[in-house]
């Protein structure tokens, strides 16, 4: 009994080790209690922490942790604090609330089990597709046009932030930019990000794709330069060349003494520079040298494709193939433009009157435009053989392959138009007149011709921007043919109802009784057909189509004959002879096969005005304010952007569609509908819009109502929306908008 009472004893003196915590909580043995924070801390956790900050990383016997009063925390999900990466723990959200994560409205955080937010209950984000907060939309483009601020076409889309992007807005015509430099004379370039312009001062302006700053060179007063590539460039002074190496001009060693000219280059070993009276010198990275015995004199002005396909201007058009130099063309050239050794450009002087003149070689011969008017030609920029700019003393023109056209006038320097000019695809050219102002074009703008009627229109055509037709009530036709109108005098008849061609040797009139063909030979109208009202379509001159009430006549090229009994027709439109469409006179849609009309079930309107097809088998119709395109299977409604009644459809591609009130224009680039800028008058009065034509690049306007019938035509080297692919590879616009238009493009072989 003695060692049993002795056990009780003993053990009656020994105390627990375990620590009690005044909140109720108990801490293992060697361990403190941290009330405050409702924790046990154990030395090791308090040494982990020693010096550190709150916040700080930390670890003991082996646990990641963080510091917190002065002791390492664990890194534990669901211990209610949120540590480490946690965004949360519990109810503890670290002072986050919904408006921190991007909503609203404060209310509604909470945390997940996996500490992370969770924002079920919080409402009103950008993203969320609803309209809320600040935004202006969400997903769905706002409402208004892009010409409601301040531009000239294309849809409002929505971006990111919830307001409008104007990414897809386009801006017609030239855009002015004053530069600090005087008098510029040459500009070069490798894209529309890297932009050099010099002339008169001790600097060369830069553009980057944003901004104009001016990059001190060693020498002043550049009379010429070219870049190759970003670090790559060249200027040449009247005595002295200078290199661009990415960060700074410098002045090129070993130049031979004479007077320069011009200066082009292949690559940093292999630069030419055109002198008064030393030919054309080469640098090959070392020194200079002569390229061959240079027979022309001095040299104004050098460009080329390759060290073996040069070509200089002096007293001729010269070309050095690599091993000689021989007479191109004789002409004095004061601008070349170089796109490959089968696609050369040059504008000049010829004759003893010094006609001014442009000339194109393909690889195989010269095509030359020739005018009377002596000095009316700068500078000249291609792309392609059917994308060329030229600078003329008034204005830009371009060639789209098979007319020459005038832009709208964009600058008046002290020597005329814009002095020099440079395209880097057909939708970035920038121009330069000689007063210090840049001109850029984005691939849009208006031209225009003012034809000799006044009065109203009673009907309009055009082919391309040298070849319009348009009629007036008194039964006037006059012809533009891209430099004279004719015809104003003289009255076809006074029932003019419509105008239809398919090309300058393929042209109709129809009137009240009676059906014309227009004669190019002589510029005269024949009588060929009594029909009333006739409406035409055809594919060309031996496949003209005629409708007049019920009856449908095919022209060959040399008679007419009867075909099927046709609907009553109010437009007709179509893609072949096998695909023909009629909008007719109660509204109801038909097809012609080549042989037999088809009703298309389920007419859109009651109301249709007019009718346009789009691609084989496709149309869009139009009602005063609604369109509807078939697919082949279905009718597709579409609100159109205009407030005043729809009056005339014309369509190019399923990309280019455009609809004309009296006074607004909408165009349909392939997925939304949208305002177009019309064009103005001449004189500054609000014109009235007299129809529209599609040509595959151009969207002729008639205008009447401001005294002179005028036509506005928006010309398009490229399109404000663009295509995934090169969609034509023959209407000389660069539709993927990857700089390279029509045949250039891998898309069209």
């Amino acid at each position: 009994m003695r060692w049993l009472l002795a056990i009780a004893l003993l053990s009656g003196c020994i105390q627990s080790a375990e620590v009690d915590c005044a909140d109720g909580r108990v801490c293992p043995p060697g361990n403190t209690c941290d009330d405050a924070n409702q924790r046990c801390i154990s030395p090791e956790q308090t040494a982990a922490c020693n010096g550190q900050l709150d916040g700080s990383a930390c670890s003991f016997s082996g646990v990641q942790g963080t510091c917190r009063d002065g002791a390492c925390d664990p890194l534990l999900c669901g211990d209610g604090v949120r540590t480490g990466n946690e965004e949360c723990d519990g109810n503890d959200l670290g002072g986050a609330d919904c408006g921190s994560a991007g909503f609203y409205e404060t209310p509604g955080l909470a945390c997940t089990p996996f500490c992370t937010f969770d924002t079920s209950g919080c409402v009103g984000k950008c993203g969320d597709h609803i309209v809320n907060g600040t935004e202006l939309c969400d997903g769905t483009p706002p409402a208004g046009a892009c010409v409601d601020d301040g531009f000239d076409a294309g849809p409002l889309a929505c971006s990111a932030s919830c307001g409008a992007s104007f990414q897809s807005c386009a801006r017609f015509g030239w855009q002015p930019r004053a530069i600090q430099l005087t008098e510029p004379v040459a500009i070069a370039g490798t894209s529309a990000n890297d932009v050099w312009v010099v002339g008169n001062g001790s600097a060369a302006m830069h553009f980057d794709g944003a901004t104009w700053s001016a990059v001190p060179t060693p020498d002043a007063d550049a009379v010429g330069v070219w870049a190759d590539a970003p670090d790559d460039a060249w200027a040449v002074t009247s005595n002295t060349v200078e290199h661009w190496d990415g960060a700074q001009w410098s002045e090129v060693p070993g130049v031979p003494t004479t007077m320069f000219n011009a200066v082009w280059a292949a690559s940093r070993t292999a630069a030419f520079v055109a002198t008064s009276n030393a030919g054309v010198l080469a640098w090959d990275g070392m020194s200079w040298q002569p390229v061959g015995s240079f027979p022309g004199g001095a040299v104004s002005a050098l460009r080329g494709s390759s060290a073996n396909d040069l070509w200089a201007a002096g007293s001729a058009l010269w070309h050095w193939d690599g091993a000689s130099w021989t007479m191109a063309l004789g002409v004095t050239a004061s601008g070349i433009s170089v796109v490959d050794s089968g696609d050369v450009w040059i504008t000049g002087s010829t004759g003893p009157t010094f006609e001014s003149v442009i000339a194109h070689w393909d690889g195989n011969a010269w095509t030359q435009w020739v005018d009377a008017t002596a000095g009316l030609y700068h500078d000249i920029t291609a792309t392609a053989p059917n994308d060329v700019f030229v600078s003329s003393t008034q204005t830009v023109l371009h060639y789209d392959g098979v007319a020459w056209t005038e832009s709208t006038p964009i600058a008046i320097g002290s020597r005329g138009g814009p002095a020099v000019i440079l395209a880097f695809d057909p939708g970035a050219v920038f121009a330069v007149s000689s007063d210090g102002v840049v001109y850029r074009y984005r691939g849009q703008d208006y031209i225009g011709e003012n034809s000799p009627l006044s009065g109203a229109i009673n009907a309009f055509w055009m082919d391309s921007g040298d070849d319009m037709f348009i009629a007036d009530t008194l039964g006037h036709v006059a012809h533009y043919d891209g430099s004279a109108w004719t015809g104003a005098t003289t009255v076809v008849d006074t029932t003019i109802k419509r105008i239809y061609g398919t090309g300058p040797d393929n042209v109709w009139l129809s009137a009240g009784n009676e059906l014309y063909r227009y004669n190019a030979t002589n510029q005269t109208w024949t009588a060929m057909l009594a029909a009333s009202n006739a409406f035409l379509w055809g594919t060309g001159p031996k496949d003209m189509w005629v409708l007049s009430g019920p009856t449908i006549q095919h022209f060959d090229g040399t008679t007419f004959a009867p075909s099927t009994t046709a609907p009553n027709a109010k437009a007709v439109t179509g893609t072949s002879s096998t695909d023909i469409w009629v909008c007719d006179q109660t509204s109801g849609v038909w097809s012609f096969d080549g042989m037999t009309w088809h009703q298309i079930p389920n007419p859109p309107s009651s109301n249709l005005v007019a009718i346009a097809s789009t691609a084989p088998g496709r149309v869009v119709a139009i009602d005063t304010r609604l369109a509807y395109a078939w697919d082949g299977t279905s009718w597709t409604t579409q609100v159109l952007p205009i407030t005043n009644n729809a009056l005339a459809i014309a369509a190019s591609a399923p990309d280019f569609i455009a609809v004309t009130t009296s006074s607004e224009i909408a165009h349909f680039d392939g997925t939304t509908w949208s305002a177009l800028r019309p064009p103005g008058s001449t004189n500054g009065l609000q014109p009235t819009i007299g129809g529209v034509v599609m040509t595959p690049n151009m969207l002729g306007i008639p205008l009447s109502g401001v005294g002179a019938l005028e036509v506005r035509a928006l010309q398009r080297t490229r399109p404000w929306v663009c295509e995934p692919t090169e969609t034509d590879c023959t209407n000389g616009v660069d539709d993927d908008c990857d700089g390279l238009i029509d045949a250039q493009d891998p898309d069209c072989h």
